[in-house]
């Protein structure tokens, strides 16, 4: 069975099929290795999102989706005096119902990343939530293809996923605004790395020639760090 990724949201996502629409691109882009799966609901907010989580996602007993996409928040915010005022969900609220969104999504068994064997890109960005510490199976190190990591406003990073050192042709990885990240992996095949706004721990363990990183990196020929 192939894998799935599914597309939740409003009618942006609902409409993603259209001409041109994002959703056809991802479907165009993974055409080889997996299914897109559209759930979009027009005029839905998360408060309704929440009720409708167990019909739009598998069974426990199915393959859990490789991803997933959460595009909510325009119905939300409808102003509460205006006519669609019966949309409008408090800031708070909306908050509390994207994190019951996540748990629900975190707890669907089975993995994910391992299946994207043919990413070349990837881009991960402002996830409060999101801890990429995998320590038992790395399905990091079987994105063979993977030559470009962009990562930014990850406030839980700690440490880069595990496996990481093991993709061999990663070629350039950026890092901003991650500013609990400790410490470096070795990443033998980079010829590009940028790292901004992170923390002083990070900076000092980068510096040339007597950081505790500095080993790590020094065969780099781009780097920036600041």
């Amino acid at each position: 069975m192939r894998p799935k990724i599914y597309l939740f949201g409003d009618s942006i996502t609902e409409e993603s099929f259209s001409n041109g629409g994002w959703g056809a691109s991802l479907a165009n882009h993974f055409s080889r290795t997996a299914d897109i799966v559209v759930r979009g609901y027009s005029g839905y907010n998360t408060r309704w999102a929440v009720k409708v989580l167990d019909k739009v996602f598998p069974a426990m007993d199915e393959a859990a989706p490789m991803a997933v996409t959460v595009f909510f928040g325009a119905n939300d915010a409808c102003l509460d005096d205006r006519y669609a005022a019966f949309q409008h969900v408090p800031l708070d609220e909306y908050k509390q119902n994207l994190r019951f969104i996540f748990s629900f999504l975190k707890s669907l068994s089975g993995g994910g990343i391992e299946h994207l064997t043919n990413l070349q890109d990837l881009h991960i960005s402002h996830c409060d939530l999101l801890d990429l510490e995998e320590k038992e199976n790395m399905p990091w190190k079987s994105l063979h293809s993977l030559s470009s990591l962009r990562l930014r406003y990850l406030p839980k990073l700690v440490n880069l996923p595990e496996g990481l050192q093991h993709v061999t042709t990663l070629r350039s990885l950026c890092i901003h605004s991650c500013k609990k990240l400790k410490t470096l992996c070795s990443l033998q095949s980079l010829t590009e790395l940028v790292i901004h706004w992170c923390n002083k721990e990070l900076r000092d363990r980068c510096r040339e020639p007597d950081g505790e990183d500095w080993p790590k990196i020094r065969h780099i020929s781009h780097l920036d760090i600041r």
